[in-house]
């Protein structure tokens, strides 16, 4: 195992900054997820790590070593990749084997990595195959196999190098809604057995939601946030992050602070804490947050109800801005309003967030 420390990490392309001074640390045995939406600037910080990218600032350690200028093949570190990058004359056997040939591997009980004797390989590949389920394939080629089967075979192949981390961009990004939920319990199950660090890049949240230890969330070569699932969902640093996180996204619209609410339109937000009188702010309501009835002090205009079964997602305009739309999500056996409905919204005052309308950072209660 070993600890990944990015110190102040920039990657510029030019006049292009895809990586912006970078400071994160992720921990031995660590399940690390970077998170944003494309282009910003994740995989560039994965390839970094692998040697696939030189670093333009900063210092880049992998456990003890900087690893700025060390050769990609010996950083112990095993990548795989959204496209599986498997060889296609091989056989699922030698394409797992094939970091065992190429390189020096580690065995327990000895301090220095070693080529390994045949029958060492052999037992590598039927243990990795045994994990991902491989074995009835193991004297197919690639082109015989189903997109599920050729990226746990890229899995198995990082697997048996046993390296000090495994890294991953965007593994799961060309499997099916079935095996992409399949593999994702495999991918968790082989971190908790060999409780090896993993950094793994996506884009999709569900994906970082359920499978991080902690996420790190980038947006445009810049770190927002890092925190477990809860910490990030539950506490976003600013709005981007509270936009990017939650499926539907936090609902967010701008108002005024009055005394213990936030203004917008002619509906008030109470809020929990204390802001200054008259400030710009943002608030935020997540919409499982949001429910239909109270005291009227929010009034929305239902503009649309989408019936999914095991609930519905009724949207409502609030404040005069047809652009403020707030969505709650209502239990499946309550009849949902009728659009054009003007209806109370409640929710909580510890559950509504304020973020500076400038800054966009969270303001604390």
């Amino acid at each position: 195992m070993a600890a990944v420390i990015f110190d102040g990490v920039t990657k510029r392309y030019g006049d292009v900054v895809a990586v912006d001074d970078l400071d994160l640390t992720i921990d031995h045995g660590e399940f690390m997820v970077l998170l944003g939406p494309s282009g910003c600037g994740k995989t560039t910080a994965l390839r970094m790590i692998a040697g696939l990218e030189e670093i333009s600032d900063g210092v880049l350690q992998i456990g003890d070593r900087v690893v700025n200028h060390v050769d990609p093949r010996d950083r112990d570190v095993a990548m795989v990749f959204q496209s599986y990058a498997l060889y296609p004359h091989m056989t699922v056997s030698k394409n797992i084997e094939s970091p065992l040939i190429t390189r020096p591997t580690v065995v327990e009980g000895s301090d220095q990595p070693r080529k390994l004797t045949k029958a060492e390989r052999a037992e590598r590949i039927a243990e990795a195959a045994r994990m991902l389920d491989l074995a009835p394939y193991l004297d197919r080629k690639p082109a015989a196999l189903s997109g599920g089967q050729r990226q746990r075979v890229a899995l198995a192949r990082a697997v048996v190098s046993r390296p000090a981390v495994y890294l991953m961009d965007e593994p799961l990004s060309n499997l099916d809604a079935k095996l992409r939920a399949q593999t994702r319990a495999e991918l968790v199950d082989l971190h908790q057995r060999f409780g090896t660090t993993i950094v793994y890049v996506t884009h999709d949240q569900i994906e970082a939601m359920t499978m991080a230890t902690r996420i790190a969330i980038m947006s445009q070569g810049k770190l927002q946030q890092v925190g477990t699932p809860r910490d990030v969902y539950d506490a976003p640093a600013n709005l981007f992050v509270a936009q990017f996180i939650g499926t539907p996204p936090m609902n967010t619209a701008p108002g005024k602070v009055s005394g213990d609410a936030v203004v917008v339109g002619e509906s008030r937000f109470r809020f929990a804490g204390r802001h200054d009188d008259g400030r710009d702010v943002v608030v935020g309501v997540r919409p499982e947050h949001l429910t239909i009835g109270g005291d009227g002090a929010v009034k929305g205009v239902v503009r649309h109800v989408e019936w999914l079964g095991y609930e519905a997602l009724v949207t409502c305009e609030v404040g005069a801005d047809a652009a403020n739309r707030f969505t709650l999500r209502q239990d499946a056996s309550a009849t949902p309003p009728a659009v054009g409905d003007t209806v109370p919204l409640q929710v909580a005052p510890e559950r509504v967030h304020v973020f500076d309308a400038a800054s966009t950072e969270r303001l604390g209660g």
